[in-house]
């Protein structure tokens, strides 16, 4: 299936579910909008599913980038701590500049949180970055590739800044705070694709999703300290960039 008519089909039937939800009292907190909103977290499963049911050859390769064994190296490593390293330099940022730390959640709570975390990237990671890049790949420079995805990711997104209860309603539309959710979701799309070229690997990208989304669920960020690790994140992509590491590797 082209890239453009999987990211068109993925949004569509996550969409589907989630346009309902917006109009639910209660929205994610409630039946039936807290169905809806994970039937349409699941849209890029299912949009995957469709695409991988209509050709052999694409089951193939989309298995083929299955492969554990990359995550053992630095690219693998990359992945799973780059986003530490972003979080705990906004976290020495904003407590050098304030005085005050962020507020550390229980310890509990990001243990219960970290396999519903997981869910997410690993959805999504296999439609956006499983799927979706290595076809644009194949006609587009990589750059180029990455920053479609990450467009198609970051519209994925919105519906759920309408829908009462989820993370993003919380943020705000017309915020600074959605601003920066947007912007980050662009940079680390480069990133993403960064490390998918090196590794082969879908899981490179599901390990870097997952990290990114405990880390911020671990330290709760204020919008000044989510601001530096955004700008990190920028200034990294930037480099990698500059520095042609983008270029695909045959």
């Amino acid at each position: 299936m082209p890239a453009r008519r999987f990211l068109a089909l993925a949004l569509a039937l996550s969409w589907l579910a989630w346009l309902p939800a917006t109009l639910i009292a209660g929205g994610a907190t409630a039946m039936p909008g807290r169905v809806l909103h994970w039937v349409g977290s699941a849209g890029p499963l299912l949009a995957l599913i469709v695409a991988l049911a209509r050709s052999s050859s694409e089951r193939a390769l989309f298995v083929a980038r299955l492969r554990v064994a990359p995550l053992a190296s630095r690219y693998g490593l990359a992945a799973l701590l780059l986003p530490i390293a972003f979080g705990a330099a906004a976290w020495a940022a904003q407590t050098a500049l304030t005085g005050r730390p962020p507020a550390w959640p229980a310890p509990g709570q990001v243990a219960a949180l970290a396999p519903l975390l997981l869910f997410g990237p690993l959805v999504e990671e296999a439609a956006w970055r499983g799927y979706a890049l290595p076809q644009l790949l194949e006609s587009h420079a990589p750059l180029a590739a990455g920053l479609a995805v990450g467009a198609a990711w970051a519209l994925w997104h919105l519906p759920l800044f309408f829908i009462e209860g989820t993370y993003q309603a919380g943020l705000g539309i017309a915020s600074a705070d959605a601003a920066l959710f947007f912007g980050a979701l662009l940079i680390d799309a480069v990133v993403l694709t960064w490390l998918v070229l090196r590794t082969r690997s879908l899981w490179s990208a599901v390990a870097y999703h997952w990290t990114t989304n405990l880390v911020g669920e671990a330290l709760d960020l204020p919008f000044e300290a989510a601001l530096v690790r955004t700008a990190l994140a920028l200034l990294f992509a930037v480099v990698l960039v500059a520095r042609g590491a983008l270029r695909s590797h045959s």
